[in-house]
């Protein structure tokens, strides 16, 4: 008796992790396309669409950038 209400709360919790995961899968929302950083003079230009294989190129140029700034150091009293 007791081994029976275990394998309907199994079934049952597997049926409703089913049905989540396929209601989740169903409404998957497309990704945005990959676009460029806004320069600083192109204020009002809408932005690019950035191809594929220049996107490992760019965040390396963006990341060694950053990397260029120096970090501002706290004031001492």
């Amino acid at each position: 008796m007791r081994g029976g209400i275990g394998l309907i709360g199994l079934v049952l919790a597997l049926v409703i992790t089913g049905l989540l995961v396929k209601r989740q899968l169903g409404t998957a929302v497309a990704t945005p396309p990959l676009v460029r950083p806004a320069l600083p003079g192109a204020a009002g230009a809408p932005p690019a669409a950035v191809p594929l294989n220049q996107l490992p190129q760019q965040t390396k140029e963006a990341v060694d950038a950053l990397m260029q700034k120096p970090r501002p150091m706290p004031e001492e009293p």
